[in-house]
């Protein structure tokens, strides 16, 4: 969500202009770098009036958990690289890449290679902004975990990133 709010309220390399444009003219914020305080308005806009594009994040979980496809997550991607690739790789075709392979593919497709940065170093106007797992936490406040749990609590659940809604309090 905390991506989702820098790709539609800052103008990045990947065009998003006239998205970004729409999204500051439903929602005036005062301050469109005070996250903190818009994050809870926003969770609620991407969930009930945002029209681009044509489904939420939830509508997204439902549609596609139940399929067969692999799943993918950025955790674990940021996790073993190269183990996430041979996973992915097995489970589309049935066969496995050399680990050499993997790696090789994993550092040349590096958040580090490809941003030109260090993971960490925030760029607000890159698509590819931070890089790095968990930080949602530094945005969400308390409304924001409340509004959050009430659109997308049981997807969190169904994903597997929480076990219940406790993480809301935390």
């Amino acid at each position: 969500m905390v991506s989702w709010y820098y790709h539609c309220l800052f103008k990045n390399e990947h065009h998003n202009a006239r998205l970004v444009e729409k999204v500051r003219k439903d929602l005036r914020f005062d301050d469109y770098d005070d996250i903190m305080s818009n994050l809870p308005a926003f969770v609620e806009y991407a969930f009930t009036q945002q029209k681009h594009p044509s489904f939420s994040w939830v509508d997204f979980v439902r549609v596609w958990h139940e399929r067969d496809v692999v799943h993918v997550r950025y955790e674990d991607l940021r996790k073993d690289t190269p183990g996430e690739l041979q996973r992915i790789v097995h489970e589309l075709t049935g066969k496995m890449i050399a680990e050499d392979l993997a790696t090789q593919i994993a550092e040349e497709f590096s958040f580090e290679r490809m941003a030109g940065r260090k993971a960490g170093s925030e760029n607000k106007g890159s698509f590819m902004r931070k890089g790095i797992v968990g930080d949602w936490r530094n945005s969400f406040s308390d409304e924001a975990r409340r509004a959050f749990d009430h659109f997308a609590g049981e997807e969190l659940m169904k994903l597997g990133y929480e076990a219940g809604h406790s993480w809301v309090n935390h």
